[in-house]
């Protein structure tokens, strides 16, 4: 997956603010950066079909290494669970699908 440096600037520089506001010590790491439409772009969906999901995650494989769009899935499960269980069990499946069609 390929970020920006000015997304990447953005959310150092916005760590950093929050830090001297709360006068700590630690620096603040990012973890993940997830892009909008990254998937969508493959025609990934949680409005279609299951089958027509795994199409879209195929093609997506071609372009992007597995493991992003499976680390990808999981954070976005990891995200929606509680706001929306339905939606986070979608990903949840997606996920473990492609883990073992890998």
């Amino acid at each position: 997956m390929m970020y920006s440096k000015k997304s990447i600037n953005i959310l150092k520089k916005k760590c950093l603010t929050n830090n001297k506001k709360n006068k700590t010590k630690h620096k603040c790491n990012v973890l993940f950066i997830l892009k909008k439409g990254s998937l969508s772009h493959f025609g990934y969906s949680t409005k279609i079909s299951k089958s027509k999901r795994h199409k879209s995650l195929k093609k997506a494989i071609k372009s992007i290494k597995p493991l992003s769009i499976y680390r990808k899935l999981n954070a976005l499960y990891v995200l929606n669970k509680n706001r929306n269980p339905i939606t986070a069990k979608l990903f949840k499946d997606d996920a473990e699908w492609l883990k073992n069609k890998i």
